[in-house]
């Protein structure tokens, strides 16, 4: 299911963080008040879990900045959030959180404990879109900034 209004939230609220307007703390509690029955909206939530300290107070400026290939990553789960695509992939479980949790502890430097169980699915390289043409495809018919001339 399809939840267009919880997807166009998530996509603001990441923009939001990402260009430094949302610290840490307030993105994290604006994104539990989003409605998560929407796979793509729970899955892209969790991922981005993995941007910020929930220590410290902190915005992604600064030491914290998202890198240029972070950002492409972020921007493609946001574009994903814009198309009426269904999430494929399997929705993180319980099984899955050991991996997340290396993932997160090592900030990421062992995406292999992540990756594993998604590998022979779809392409993980385009993840949230589940394969290569669907991410062309939206890259070709953008929501946002499309105009309408």
């Amino acid at each position: 299911m399809i939840d267009r209004k919880s997807r166009i939230h998530l996509g603001e609220l990441l923009r939001h963080f990402v260009a430094g307007r949302l610290n840490n703390f307030d993105f994290e509690e604006k994104v539990e008040d989003v409605d998560w029955s929407d796979a793509a909206v729970g899955a892209v939530a969790l991922e981005s879990w993995g941007l910020y300290d929930d220590l410290r107070k902190h915005t992604l400026t600064g030491i914290w900045k998202i890198d240029k290939k972070g950002r492409r990553v972020i921007a493609r789960w946001i574009l994903f959030l814009q198309t009426d695509l269904e999430y494929e992939w399997p929705y993180p479980t319980i099984k899955h959180d050991w991996r997340r949790v290396i993932t997160v502890l090592t900030f990421g430097l062992f995406p292999e404990f992540r990756e594993p169980a998604y590998r022979d699915l779809g392409n993980y390289d385009v993840w949230p879109f589940f394969r290569v043409e669907d991410f062309e495809q939206a890259l070709r018919t953008p929501k946002l900034l499309a105009g309408t001339d």
